[in-house]
């Protein structure tokens, strides 16, 4: 097993930072300090710009200090300069430069290395030791030189302070932070980045480590590639910056900003790279995120039918959308132009009047107010157009105003519907009070939501107020009448049309009858909401239902007694036919004046039938059917232990039309089969039917017995009766047909 150790280098930091406690040392010796690297000015102090008598430190800096000294002495003083570097101690020797002013300068240098801004360079100390000073110049330099290793002890003591706090950032901090050497090896490392390795990796940093070995160990062949060509990039000198994203166990990505930053040795090559990696996966998200916004919010910009623009407080167009562009075009054949004021690109003869209308609306916004207003214009092709606008400020985190946020929609549709509305509203305003019904509206509370004049001066008629819009319908007046109004109400909200006749008498003792409608008022879901009233004044048809039906009694007693007079002279010519009936002894004649006795009984039924019912549209045939046939057994003095009646009839009534003919073909065919069916006093069965299917009667009359005989037409015979049978089959449109199978059977058939 691989233990995780805490190998953190600590090697010579690489971190990069400007000396500002060394330069504010050196500004305080009193000999002149001078750090060039390659031989070019970096820094100097104030006493080395006094030696130069230059006027300024700034014209020292970035000249080559050989350039001072004169040009016999130059080579000495470089080649002084690279044994003093390479640790001989030599004698002291002065050199002669030439100050800025030309005067000539008896100095003397001394040269040691010195890491400045990040760099290997080289400090050379500068001593006058002119004329003037020669006398002192023992016991000066003894001065100076333990002044100076006092002042470079706590340099050193500072550096180290610098170095150790360094070294605390350096493993302290979130990063993650190594150095490769020109070799490609390990050289420093901090903590997070020996973890990562560890974690992610199983891999044990140690100081020397082969970088491209590890990197081939951990990569694919491509990502190895990759990252050993940006250092290589770093070698070159280049600053190096790139983003890595590695998948984590859980799926989820991790994201790293890695810096390459390259170290120069004191001949200008790379010596080593600090590499810096820092997590980046919450501002990537937060990218992405942004970004997923962001398409949203164009997605949103550009599919919406709204009109979306911004402008600065400029009055320049800084924003807009398609639509925007479209509409502009469509109302001034012109197309605006982002980053300028949207009048410029019309013509001269309709920018100011745009300007008068635009620019003081946009000025009320940039003053803190937000706008809200509509707008009718016409396109170049004369099209109309209604838009409502919005006008709002846009703030900076100051909560300064900087831009204009407008947003207009179309509502043409909504001011023509509305327009629709008005023009149907005050039409049905009209239809609401025109006429003479009562119309009104209430809630389920009972309170009154709408009514006509109708309807408030009937109510002031009847209870002596009138009524108001949002309060109670009813009052004290009406109060014995709100159980029945709240039965009904109650009917009405649960869904039913509700109809019923109400009659009041006014305060002036008037009686009025309405006719009233409750209709429930249901919303999108089919729930009631209301319910809606009319009445409708019906006195007048009440009085005038009253008449007709006071005069419909007088015609029905009327036509009453006319039947009732037709049946009793019906009834005395049948007993007049009786009394001469006794005086015949003539049999024919005799059968002759029974057969018109019967016929004219057939048609006093229908009468006495007619004047015993209340309904005078028709006479209950099956009824009548029975009585006949009933009373022609009778009249015969059949014995009806022999002669069996069996009737199967169903319900039917026919008007007087067709029950006068009908009742007349049945009692002569019944007469017939009591006069010859059954000679001898034979028994036997008389049978009526009567049947009805779709407004088609079927009567089938006939007997069981000796039937009529074959050589009998009875389109062509003689007898009263057949002949008087296929006449009222032809009065009633009606068919006949005979059949004389064990018996005789005549089936009836006509429409009603």
């Amino acid at each position: 097993m691989i233990s995780k150790k805490n190998n953190s280098a600590t090697a010579q930091s690489s971190i990069v930072i400007k000396d500002t406690e060394l330069i504010s040392v050196l500004q305080a010796l009193p000999i002149g300090v001078f750090i060039h690297h390659k031989g070019k000015c970096l820094f100097a102090n104030t006493e080395a710009c006094t030696i130069l008598e230059e006027k300024s430190i700034k014209h020292i800096i970035g000249k080559y200090l050989i350039d001072y000294i004169i040009p016999n002495q130059a080579n000495l003083s470089l080649d002084r300069i690279k044994r003093e570097l390479r640790g001989e101690v030599l004698k002291n020797k002065t050199y002669l430069i030439k100050t800025a002013k030309k005067n000539e300068v008896e100095v003397d240098l001394k040269t040691t290395t010195v890491f400045f801004n990040g760099s290997n360079c080289l400090q050379t100390t500068m001593t006058n030791v002119s004329a003037e000073k020669k006398l002192a110049e023992e016991s000066l330099r003894a001065r100076l030189a333990e002044k100076t290793n006092d002042v470079l002890v706590n340099v050193i003591r500072e550096r180290n302070a610098t170095e150790a706090k360094l070294n605390t950032i350096f493993n302290t901090s979130t990063h993650i932070i190594w150095t490769v050497d020109k070799n490609f090896k390990l050289s420093s490392f901090n903590q997070n980045y020996y973890n990562q390795m560890f974690d992610f990796y199983n891999k044990i940093l140690v100081i020397g480590l082969d970088y491209k070995k590890l990197y081939k160990s951990i990569f694919n062949k491509s990502d190895y590639i990759y990252w050993i060509s940006k250092f290589e990039s770093a070698f070159k000198g280049e600053n190096i910056i790139f983003e890595t994203k590695k998948l984590l166990d859980n799926g989820d990505y991790i994201y790293r900003e890695i810096f390459l930053n390259p170290t120069f040795d004191n001949d200008g090559t790379v010596s080593e790279i600090v590499a810096i990696s820092h997590n980046i996966t919450e501002r990537k998200t937060n990218e992405r995120k942004t970004q997923e916004k962001s398409a949203k919010l164009v997605a949103i910009f550009e599919s919406s039918t709204h009109l979306i623009w911004t402008v600065d407080k400029e009055f320049n167009l800084i924003e807009c959308n398609n639509n925007f562009i479209k509409t502009f075009h469509d109302n001034y054949n012109a197309t605006p132009i982002l980053k300028k004021p949207v009048h410029l690109v019309l013509p001269k003869e309709k920018q100011q009047t745009y300007k008068s209308y635009w620019y003081d609306l946009y000025t009320k916004v940039l003053n803190g107010n937000s706008l809200k207003f509509e707008r009718t214009q016409f396109t170049l092709e004369g099209e109309y157009s209604v838009k409502e606008i919005y006008l709002n400020a846009i703030r900076n985190t100051n909560n300064e105003i900087v831009e204009i946020a407008c947003l207009a929609h179309d509502i043409t549709e909504n001011k023509i519907f509305e327009k629709q509305i008005l023009e149907q509203s005050a039409k049905l305003k009209a239809i609401f009070e025109s006429g003479d019904q009562l119309m009104w509206s209430i809630t389920k509370d009972r309170i009154i939501t709408s009514f006509n004049q109708n309807y408030s001066k009937s109510v002031f008629d009847l209870y002596g107020h009138y009524p108001e819009i949002g309060k109670a319908v009813g009052s004290d007046n009406s109060i014995k009448y709100h159980p029945y109004w709240d039965d009904k109400y109650m009917e009405a909200f649960s869904g039913k049309k509700v109809e019923f006749i109400s009659e009041r008498k006014t305060l002036k003792g008037e009686v009025i009858i309405r006719q009233m409608i409750l209709n429930p008022i249901k919303d999108a879901f089919n729930n009631v909401i209301e319910v809606s009233g009319i009445g409708f004044d019906i006195t007048e048809n009440k009085k005038n239902e009253e008449r007709v039906s006071q005069s419909l009694k007088e015609k029905e007693i009327l036509l009453k007694e006319v039947h009732h007079r037709v049946k009793n002279n019906m009834q005395v010519i049948s007993s007049i036919l009786n009394l001469q009936s006794s005086y015949v002894k003539d049999e024919y004649a005799l059968s002759l004046l029974k057969e018109c006795q019967n016929r004219i009984k057939s048609m006093a039924y229908i009468h006495e039938s007619l004047y015993q019912t209340k309904n005078f549209e028709g006479v209950n045939f099956s009824e009548y059917i029975s009585t006949l046939s009933k009373n022609l057994v009778h009249t015969y003095s059949v014995n009806t232990k022999n002669v069996k009646l069996v009737l199967n009839l169903s319900d039917l009534f026919l008007n007087l039309d067709l029950s006068i003919p009908c009742g007349l073909i049945i009692n002569e065919i019944i007469s017939n089969s009591l006069k010859y069916a059954f000679p001898s006093k034979k028994g036997g069965i008389i049978f009526v039917n009567l049947t009805v299917k779709n407004k088609l009667v079927n009567i089938e009359i006939g007997d069981n017995g000796i039937g009529i005989p074959g050589h009998i037409d009875i389109k062509q015979t003689q007898t009263l009766g057949l002949q008087l049978v296929d006449t009222l089959i032809e009065q009633i449109d009606g068919s006949l047909k005979l059949e004389r199978n064990n018996g005789t059977k005549f089936s009836i058939k006509f429409k009603i």
